[in-house]
C-alpha cells in the first residue's frame, strides 16, 4: 500500500541525492526568514555532494506502531495475538491473557540481527542502495510470586519499544553545473553530515486478575524512557562561472530525554476453541524530561548568478536546559484465535488515534547576529491515525513441534497533514513471518525468519518538489521509486517452571 504524503512527510531514500537533501531541507525550512534564499546556492551544493563520496547507516523505523514483536510464538505470528498470546508476552499483547495462563517462567526474546536495505529506483543518475547489518531490541518477561485474595499474578516485562539510528555523510570536490549558463560548470567543495539516535524503552508492571471461569482483566503501568539526538551540518564552497568565492555553512544539534508513565488494560476470554481480546492504550503522562538545541546558519556570496550584490549572513543560538514534552495517543485493539484440530488461526486489528502537534522542545526565538531578524526553531512532533491488522497461522506437526506463518500491516504515522520535522520513516511496510518453535521439557525455543517491505513514490514528497519560493528545479521524474526491506532473524527462548 503506497499513500500520497503532504508536507512534512519526511522518508530517508538511501544512499542517493535526495535522501540527503531531506535532512537539510527540513532543517532550513525551521528557520523561516526573507533572507532564507541566501541559503540557495549551499542546497545546490548539497545536492551535487550526494552524487560525490556518501555512506549510509540504517536501521529501525521511528515512526511505526507494529515494527517490533515480542515473545516466542507471537513473533513468529507477527504480533497479531491481541486476544491469543499465550506466554509472558501477554504482559503488552493483552495483560488480560495472563490470567488464563497456568504456567510460571521467564520469557527472553531476541531478534538476534536485521538486515536491511534501502533503494532509490527509476531516477535519471540511476539506481542507488545502501545495506547494513544491525542487532534489534527484544524483551524480558517473567512472573512475580503473589499470595493475594485481590490479584491472580504480578509480572514484569522489560522491552525496546523503538529503536532507530542512522548515519549519512556526502562530500564533493570537483565541478559541477549549478546554476547559471547551462553547461558551464562550476567549481565547488562541499560536506554534508547527518545522524540521528533515538531509543525507547519500556518498563512494566502487570497485574491481573482471573473471573472464573474463563474471563481475564489486567493491566499493565508502563514507564517509557525516551532519548533522542539529531545532528546535521553543512559546509560549502562555490565559484559560479570565474565569479566571486560563495560559502555558507549550518550545524544544528538537537538533544531531549523525557519519562513518561502509560497504562495498557486488556480483557481476554477462553471458549473451548476460540479466544477473544481486547485492549485499551490511554495517553502517556509526562513526569519529566530535559533537551537542548544549537543552530548556527552563515553565508557570504551571490544568492543567484544573477545577481550584483553579495550578501553577507550569521545567526546562530544555543539554547540548554529547555523543558522537554513528549506524548503518545490513544490505542485500542481487538483479537480473535481459534483452534481447530492442529491448525490455530490468529487475526489482530489496532486503531492508533492522531497525536495533535506539539513542541518537543520550547525553543525562544532568537535574534540573527549580522541583521538583527527574529528566527525560529521549532522541533514537532505529530502523528496521524493508523489502523495496522495481522492475519497468522499455526500449525502443530507433533505435541512438541508447530511451524509458524504470518502477514502484518505496519503503517506510518507519518502522513497527509502532520507538520513532524523528527521522524523520517513515512514508507508502508509489510511483515511476512514464518518460523517453528520447539515445546522442550523445560522451555521453548523459536527460530524463524522475518520479513518486511514497503515503498514510496519519490514525487510524492514535498521536499522534493520546492527548494523555497518561486524554485523548481531539480524536480524528479514521476517514476523513481523508494524501496525498503529488512530481514530479521529471530531467535526467543521461554523458560517454564
Amino acid at each position: 500500500m503506497t499513500r500520497r504524503l503532504g508536507k512534512a512527510a519526511p522518508v530517508i531514500t538511501g544512499n542517493n541525492h535526495w535522501a540527503n537533501q531531506l535532512f537539510f531541507w527540513r532543517d532550513i525550512m525551521r528557520l523561516p526568514t526573507p533572507r532564507m534564499q541566501a541559503l540557495v546556492c549551499v542546497r545546490f551544493m548539497m545536492l551535487m555532494a550526494a552524487l560525490g563520496s556518501s555512506s549510509l547507516s540504517l536501521y529501525g523505523q521511528d515512526s511505526h506502531y507494529w515494527n517490533i514483536s515480542y515473545g516466542t510464538h507471537a513473533t513468529l505470528l507477527g504480533g497479531a495475538v491481541i486476544g491469543s498470546a499465550r506466554d509472558l508476552s501477554a504482559t503488552y499483547y493483552n495483560p488480560g491473557l495472563l490470567a488464563l495462563q497456568r504456567e510460571g517462567g521467564l520469557l527472553v526474546g531476541a531478534n538476534v540481527y536485521t538486515f536491511q536495505r534501502i533503494a532509490v529506483e527509476g531516477y535519471q543518475y540511476g539506481t542507488s542502495d545502501q545495506s547494513t547489518l544491525a542487532a534489534s531490541p527484544g524483551m524480558v518477561a517473567g512472573r512475580i510470586p503473589v499470595d493475594s485474595t485481590v490479584l491472580s499474578g504480578v509480572a514484569y516485562s522489560i522491552l525496546g519499544r523503538q529503536y532507530f539510528s542512522a548515519e549519512v555523510e556526502s562530500r564533493l570536490t570537483g565541478t559541477g553545473d549549478l546554476y547559471g549558463t547551462p553547461g558551464i560548470p562550476q567549481q565547488i567543495s562541499a560536506e554534508w553530515t547527518f545522524g540521528t539516535q533515538l531509543r525507547e524503552t519500556w518498563l512494566g508492571l502487570s497485574l491481573f486478575r482471573l473471573v472464573p471461569p474463563s474471563l481475564g482483566i489486567g493491566l499493565t503501568n508502563y514507564v517509557a524512557v525516551r532519548s533522542q539526538e539529531i545532528r546535521s551540518s553543512q559546509v560549502g564552497g562555490v565559484i559560479p562561472q570565474g565569479d566571486e568565492l560563495t560559502s555558507a555553512a549550518r550545524v544544528s544539534n538537537l538533544s531531549y530525554y523525557h519519562v513518561r508513565l502509560l497504562w495498557k488494560l486488556g480483557i481476554g476470554v477462553e471458549l473451548d476453541k476460540l479466544s477473544l481480546g481486547a485492549t485499551v492504550t490511554t495517553p502517556s503522562l509526562g513526569i519529566m524530561g530535559s533537551g537542548e538545541s544549537f543552530v548556527h546558519m552563515s553565508f557570504s556570496g551571490m544568492e543567484s548568478a544573477s545577481d550584483t550584490a553579495r550578501t553577507d549572513l550569521l545567526a546562530g543560538s544555543n539554547q540548554e536546559e529547555l523543558d522537554s514534552r513528549f506524548s503518545n495517543g490513544w490505542a485500542v485493539g481487538v483479537g480473535v484465535g481459534y483452534r481447530f484440530t492442529d491448525l490455530q488461526i490468529h487475526f489482530s486489528a489496532e486503531y492508533y488515534a492522531p497525536v495533535s502537534s506539539f513542541k518537543i522542545l520550547e525553543t525562544a526565538p532568537f535574534t540573527g547576529q549580522s541583521d538583527g531578524q527574529q528566527y525560529t526553531n521549532p522541533i514537532i512532533y505529530e502523528m496521524g491515525s493508523v489502523v495496522n491488522v495481522g492475519l497468522g497461522l499455526e500449525y502443530a506437526l507433533s505435541p512438541s513441534t508447530s511451524i509458524y506463518g504470518s502477514v502484518t500491516t505496519d503503517f506510518s504515522g507519518v502522513e497527509e497533514g502532520t507538520s513532524n520535522t523528527v521522524s523520517t520513516t513515512a514508507w508502508d511496510l509489510i511483515h511476512i513471518s514464518a518460523g517453528t518453535m520447539l515445546a522442550l521439557e523445560s522451555f521453548d525455543l523459536t527460530l524463524g525468519l522475518s520479513y518486511a517491505a514497503g515503498k514510496e513514490f519519490l514525487s510524492d514528497i514535498p521536499w522534493t518538489q520546492r527548494l523555497g519560493a518561486g524554485k523548481s528545479l531539480f524536480q524528479p521524474p514521476d517514476d523513481t521509486t523508494v524501496r525498503t526491506m529488512s530481514l530479521t532473524g529471530v531467535l526467543a527462548f521461554s523458560f517454564r517452571f
